[in-house]
């Protein structure tokens, strides 16, 4: 039981957050603003320039989890970037990292959701899950 709480709070908290001060929400944490993403598949390397990196919470095992990477291409377009599995591959704000190309799995995929609290410590989604649509699966490598 203490594993499926710790797997739901890492996957879903970008930050720490205590049980009384998570439940001070005015806005519903829905995902309802993941039906905007537009998922399309990279076709060559791609040099980023990193804004947002969360780690994945926990390892790929029963489930699969992903890293989310955003960041803004040469070409100046602002994309997000899952990459399956990665809790170690940590890369720094303002970093520039490769993404190559993955294919976007057929199964569920839990990954880290990024929320900001207000000066009342509500909990709000973060507005770059709203703004960022462009979203892909790839391999992120440091730019060497």
């Amino acid at each position: 039981m203490m594993i499926l709480f710790f797997i739901a709070v890492s996957c879903n908290s970008y930050q720490n957050v205590s049980s009384n001060e998570s439940n001070k929400t005015t806005e519903p944490i829905a995902d309802d603003y993941e039906s905007n993403w537009v998922y399309f598949d990279l076709q060559e390397s791609t040099e980023l320039k990193i804004i947002s990196h969360q780690l994945a919470g926990v390892g790929c095992g029963t489930i699969a989890t992903a890293s989310v990477t955003i960041g803004v291409t040469k070409k100046n377009d602002t994309i997000r970037v899952f990459e399956l599995c990665n809790t170690k591959k940590d890369f720094p704000v303002n970093g520039n990292v490769i993404i190559e190309p993955a294919t976007r799995p057929s199964f569920t995929v839990m990954y880290p959701k990024i929320y900001i609290q207000d000066e009342n410590g509500s909990l709000l989604t973060h507005p770059v899950n709203k703004q960022v649509l462009k979203t892909t699966y790839g391999i992120i490598e440091r730019k060497k």
